[in-house]
């Protein structure tokens, strides 16, 4: 690695960066309250999260394998008119509620030089909007879901790959193959069990308001655990916030910050039960009751 290579710092977005609920929720949730969803497609949708999120369920969380179909499948999408993208994001990503905390991780990255990028499973038109909203005196690097398109509408299909779990690591070494990245010495930040992946490629790691099993993994590993509060519920956060140097750099070197390459069977037996997926299951039937309860064919001319 040359010596000069530069440090970079890696955000999630979805719980990281973004208040829950996650962008592709609130998205979804918009088409479907503004009845721009197919029902054919969102039954294809269920029917393929249903069929392959069994079968994750069953094979266990460290089959990430079972786990890339759902993460890939935007069936529901099919046929919806991808001009809507950037209608959603103009009406709404200013007004997203955004951690306080992340904001001054940022500028603090900013501040030190780092090269800041989004790694996140969110389809990449959101994350996007909110990296060019964050952006001020420099660019933020993006990689996210990409979306296929045909004629002007979506195909339901994702093209490429979903940068989720293991897709996250690989498209943090393929940026820092790029750009001539220093891993051992940059940083990342996520939320969920599934960013161990991209946490585990750079030296100092950072999980933040952690699951039972991610705090788990974090202690085990060495990483930073950082709790941040929520911002109040609709409020409008400034682009950046900025606090003194010595607050907002609250990274340290910890045990086993070394880079390493980290296997898809991270964990072992002893590790506390998973109920992440679950909880998407279960979210699952919620926006298919909500999004069929609105749903009307649209009349053909």
């Amino acid at each position: 690695m040359n010596e000069k290579s530069t440090i970079a710092a890696f955000f999630d977005l979805d719980g990281t960066i973004v208040a829950p609920p996650s962008l592709e929720w609130r998205f979804a949730l918009h088409l479907a309250i503004h009845r721009k969803l197919h029902a054919r497609a969102v039954l294809q949708w269920l029917r393929i999260y249903l069929k392959e999120g069994m079968k994750g369920l069953l094979a266990g969380a460290d089959a990430p394998a079972q786990w890339k179909a759902v993460d890939e499948n935007k069936a529901y999408l099919a046929g919806v008119d991808d001009r809507l993208a950037n209608d959603w994001t103009e009406e709404n990503v200013a007004t997203l509620d955004l951690y306080p905390d992340a904001l001054a991780r940022l500028a603090w990255h900013r501040g030190q030089g780092h090269e800041l990028f989004l790694v996140s499973g969110t389809l990449a038109f959101l994350a996007r909007a909110v990296a060019a909203h964050l952006a001020r005196s420099g660019e933020i690097g993006v990689a996210a879901t990409e979306l296929e398109s045909f004629a002007g509408f979506w195909t339901g299909r994702v093209a490429g790959a979903a940068v989720c779990g293991p897709a996250k690591a690989r498209a943090v070494r393929e940026l820092a193959a790029r750009q001539d990245l220093d891993l051992t010495r940059s940083f990342a930040y996520g939320d969920s069990f599934d960013d161990r992946w991209m946490l585990g490629t750079v030296g100092n790691a950072t999980v933040v308001n952690p699951s039972a099993r991610l705090m788990w993994l974090a202690v085990r590993r060495g990483w930073r655990i950082a709790w941040w509060p929520r911002p109040e519920c609709g409020s409008e956060m400034p682009r950046e916030q900025t606090r003194p140097a010595q607050e907002v750099n609250p990274v340290e070197r910890t045990q086993g910050n070394e880079s390493k390459e980290v296997s898809e069977k991270l964990l072992d037996s002893n590790a506390p039960p998973n109920r992440e997926h679950e909880r998407l299951i279960i979210t699952g039937f919620c926006f298919v009751i909500f999004g069929l309860s609105n749903l009307v064919e649209r009349p053909t001319k």
